[in-house]
């Protein structure tokens, strides 16, 4: 979908960063792979600059208060995440939070 442009992806290289990271430690990617992921990433994405998160949305993890922030920044309307405490959070300011899963059905069913 974002790859076909269908879906404009929004990251910033923090976020970009952490995301790499997560594929090495969850989920076994080796440093070549995930720099092959970083890669795609760079391609498939328009990169916000990484700032200093002037929100709190996120009050389990302020952590993750930049995902939020690069959103904003990036005018989208919806953050896709696994992560539970984004997920908790549900909406901000009109930006839906789900799973990829939920995002998957949802467009689905349009």
């Amino acid at each position: 979908m974002g790859i076909r442009g269908e879906i404009e992806l929004v990251i910033s290289p923090d976020i970009a960063l952490e995301t790499c990271e997560v594929l090495e430690r969850k989920f076994g990617f080796s440093q070549e792979k995930s720099l092959q992921a970083w890669e795609r990433l760079l391609d498939a994405c328009t990169m916000q600059q990484d700032r200093a998160p002037d929100v709190r949305a996120v009050p389990d993890d302020e952590d993750d208060d930049r995902i939020v922030a690069c959103a904003l920044f990036g005018k989208v309307d919806i953050i896709i995440s696994g992560d539970a405490h984004l997920l908790k959070v549900k909406e901000y300011k009109s930006i839906r939070v789900m799973r990829l899963s939920e995002f998957l059905e949802s467009e689905l069913q349009r």
